[in-house]
């Protein structure tokens, strides 16, 4: 008897050192959980940071290249205006030139005139 009295005392022992050991496991995992659920919300929260950092500066970015691109066309249209200005002040000259040379041919014309006409 006293050794199955001493195999109770045991089993109630292992028992009650089992029930100990279950009760840790429950409460380190739910420490544990507890720890994640806390470095997840943190994760998170950092994620949906950088998340909107990164519109903000996709959006910043898309403004810049339309700023560019408007830029760009505006520069076109300046070279372009240049171009048609440096093309307008070459045919002016032109005209110019060619109407000093008309106007020396009728100033030797008329010389020539005057001469002819003081010979008669």
């Amino acid at each position: 008897k006293a050794k199955i009295a001493e195999i109770d005392n045991i089993a109630k022992t292992t028992m009650v050192d089992v029930k100990e050991m279950e009760t840790k496991i429950a409460q380190l995992t739910a420490e544990r959980e507890a720890s994640m659920g806390g470095e997840m919300k943190s994760l998170s929260e950092k994620v949906d940071a950088l998340s909107q950092s990164l519109v903000k500066e996709t959006s910043v970015l898309n403004n810049k290249e339309d700023t560019l691109r408007s830029e760009e066309v505006n520069k076109e249209k300046i070279v372009k205006n240049i171009e048609e200005l440096k093309q307008s002040v070459e045919e002016k000259a032109s005209a110019i030139k060619k109407a000093e040379e008309g106007a020396a041919d009728l100033k030797n014309r008329v010389e020539e005139l005057s001469k002819s006409l003081e010979e008669h």
